[in-house]
């Protein structure tokens, strides 16, 4: 009988889950070596149902917390409770305790340790938060839609691009909720197409308040357990862009056909792309086609006399840190027959950052060396 008694504990003891037998007077007749491998609690330190909150709940307020829970399960015959408990390392762990009664006198505990769970799930909770103040707080329309391109949720961004309440477009066809500013003939067809894609991004103009709105969209989808698909839209609205940019190529225009019969050259420096462009005149005056010139600003600093080329970038650092009202400046270039000739360089910034970067600067070269 105690070969058997013995062989039992052993296979106790190697079980996953921790297993305590207590008595009616609180008492441990026995706890397995998974419970204290789970709590880091040795057989001496937990001899009792008192020793166990002590340990488990050093707190007092947790303790008489977690006391008032069981005495109400075993009043209610609850079998099933998640506790959080300290272990003797300070650590806190998820256990689920699982009660049952094996005679009049005792009682067994099985209890698992889920506390990788619990992690997993709040993980979840807070990247779930996360994505919502993303979602809600996003400088882009967002839109959720299902997979019949039917609208599930809207932000906040869209409402406003769109000049719409997503209380007005819950579960509303896509395309009956945007007025689409081109032909939408082969709309279905290209929906089609992001549906079998899964990633689809184009620059799309569409029609608010009888105004055309220039937007890029990307939309991809994702597999979902709720729903067969879900598709996100992601919509930029870049108008202001796209109207600073026409007026800027009209102004391009009348100027390059204002100075066409002129000696007068004209550059246009994208500092963010690291980009200039040269018209014909400002490679003619200097003696160049201008297919022999790059587009960058090294083209203009190497032609620059050494004796000017200090001043010319001090005149121009002052305008782009917003020093001076235009960049003026007056300096010898050298032409392709090896000659210096002067020019009148005047620019201005057209456009910066949020950041007040200069990141587009327009300007002329007047030939003044006759």
């Amino acid at each position: 009988m105690e070969r058997d008694d013995q062989l039992m504990k052993n296979l106790i003891n190697k079980l996953s889950i921790g297993v305590v037998i207590a008595d009616q007077q609180g008492q441990f007749l026995f706890t397995n070596q998974t419970i204290r491998e789970m709590t880091g609690y040795t057989e001496a330190e937990i001899k009792t149902m008192k020793d166990w909150y002590k340990k488990a709940y050093p707190d007092p307020k947790s303790r008489e917390k977690a006391k008032r829970y069981f005495e109400y399960d075993l009043e209610n015959n609850i079998q099933d409770r998640t506790y959080k408990i300290t272990t003797a390392a300070g650590d806190y762990k998820y256990f689920n305790f699982r009660y049952s009664q094996l005679d009049e006198e005792k009682m067994l505990f099985e209890i698992i340790d889920i506390s990788h769970r619990i992690q997993q799930k709040q993980e979840l909770k807070n990247q779930n938060i996360i994505f919502e103040n993303f979602f809600t707080n996003s400088l882009e329309g967002i839109i959720l839609l299902n997979s019949e391109f039917r609208i599930l949720d809207a932000n906040n961004k869209f409402e406003e691009i769109f000049e719409i309440s997503k209380s007005d477009i819950k579960n509303k066809l896509v395309l009956n909720v945007v007025d689409l500013y081109e032909e939408s003939n082969n709309i279905e067809k290209e929906i089609n197409e992001i549906l079998a894609k899964e990633d689809w991004e184009n620059e799309v103009r569409f029609k608010v308040d009888n105004k055309i709105k220039y937007c890029n969209v990307h939309i991809f989808s994702v597999d979902n357990k709720e729903h067969d698909r879900l598709i996100y839209a992601v919509v930029d609205d870049i108008t202001e862009s796209k109207e600073r940019e026409k007026e800027l190529k009209e102004v391009k225009e009348r100027l390059e056909l204002a100075v066409s019969g002129a000696t007068i050259g004209i550059w246009d420096w994208n500092a963010a792309e690291e980009y200039i462009h040269f018209n014909e005149n400002w490679a003619q005056m200097l003696g160049y086609e201008l297919s022999e010139l790059e587009n960058n600003l090294n083209t203009w600093l190497n032609l620059v006399h050494p004796d000017d080329k200090e001043q010319a970038l001090k005149d121009l650092e002052d305008h782009l840190e917003g020093k001076t009202e235009k960049y003026y400046n007056e300096h010898r270039l050298k032409t392709k027959s090896g000659s210096w000739k002067w020019i009148r360089d005047i620019g201005k910034v057209t456009e910066r950052d949020e950041a007040g970067n200069a990141i587009r600067i327009v300007g002329v070269h007047i030939d003044i060396d006759r």
